[in-house]
């Protein structure tokens, strides 16, 4: 079973390249401890939409970054920087909490939560 298991990350691995390979754009990521990092990203614009007390609509614009775990220093906390498209997206806690979310089940990809800064 645990060379099945083996086969399946190693696809999923290759898969998850694959899709950065054709679909991501270098970032400057901003670990505030560690300093800046090029690397690549798939970018994402998030349209969320929320139901307030007078039960009217109210939304707002996030933009998330797919980044491999891999390829920082640590996980993302809140107060990162990642510039891109010449602009300043800041990582922040818009989601349940938390700064990011795995996006796979080999806990490689990270779903990062931003907010556009500037």
């Amino acid at each position: 079973m645990s060379d099945f298991n083996n086969f399946f990350l190693d696809g999923m691995r290759w898969l998850n390249r694959r899709q950065e390979t054709a679909s991501a754009v270098e970032i400057e990521y901003d670990a505030l401890d560690f300093g800046v990092f090029v690397i690549r990203a798939v970018v994402g614009k998030v349209d969320q939409k929320t139901l307030n007390e007078s039960r009217l609509d109210t939304g707002s614009f996030m933009f998330d970054f797919i980044i491999f775990a891999e390829d920082l220093p640590r996980n993302p906390i809140p107060g990162d920087k990642i510039r891109c498209f010449e602009r300043t997206f800041e990582v922040s806690n818009l989601i349940a909490g938390r700064a990011f979310d795995y996006v796979d089940s080999a806990f490689e990809a990270l779903r990062t939560h931003t907010q556009l800064v500037d």
